[in-house]
């Protein structure tokens, strides 16, 4: 992920602060940043917290940040406060696609119906205005520029971690029954079939 050497840096999120991905990004930036600010809140309702960084983000100045990370679905931002967030350097974490996600994935519109192609049109200004995107794997970081007309050189992948204070290899015991944690929403898009095929 890219260095922020001694610079100071404003990490906005609209999801809930211990949400893994936050807290990895967040960790990366410390590693390198002067400072890290982060704008979220800690409401438990998705629209309150909206409101709590709307709010901040209509007051405050960018005077004292080097750089902006604009965290887990910047289309719920940007739209209102891209102006703003433009005047420093901007990195986005284009996590998901509302087009690909809500006309693909889940199928609650057509592609080409108008909610579809006002998703696309979301997604894609989203994306021409960061400097750089921050995406999960190649495969799909190669998709959001090829569908978005996004510059692949300004594209990143940053694979989501595990916490491995829960999650790490431990030694196998000869048996022959198993148990298999699953962690997911069950989505189309996480291939659950392949999960099960692997371990029937």
């Amino acid at each position: 992920m890219q260095s922020y050497q001694n610079q100071n840096v404003l990490f906005v999120t609209t999801k809930n602060l211990d949400y893994l991905r936050n807290t990895q990004e967040i960790r990366l930036i410390e590693q390198t940043a002067k400072s890290v600010t982060v704008l979220g809140s800690r409401e438990k309702s998705y629209a309150k917290r909206l409101l709590h960084v709307y709010g901040k983000l209509c007051t405050m100045s960018m005077k004292p940040f080097d750089a902006v990370f604009l965290g887990f679905a910047p289309q719920l931002v940007l739209p209102l406060f891209g102006r703003k967030l433009q005047k420093k350097p901007l990195v986005i974490d284009f996590f998901i696609s509302f087009y690909d996600t809500l006309c693909m994935d889940r199928k609650k519109f057509r592609p080409q119906s108008i909610p579809g192609k006002m998703l696309h049109r979301l997604d894609r200004r989203t994306l021409q205005r960061a400097d750089l995107a921050i995406c999960d794997t190649h495969a799909h970081g190669q998709y959001f520029c090829e569908e978005f007309s996004y510059p692949p050189a300004q594209m990143q992948t940053l694979y989501l971690e595990a916490d491995t204070s829960i999650y790490y290899p431990r030694p196998m015991q000869p048996h022959t029954d198993f148990t298999v944690l699953y962690f997911g929403s069950i989505l189309p898009l996480q291939g659950v079939p392949v999960i099960l095929e692997a371990i029937s």
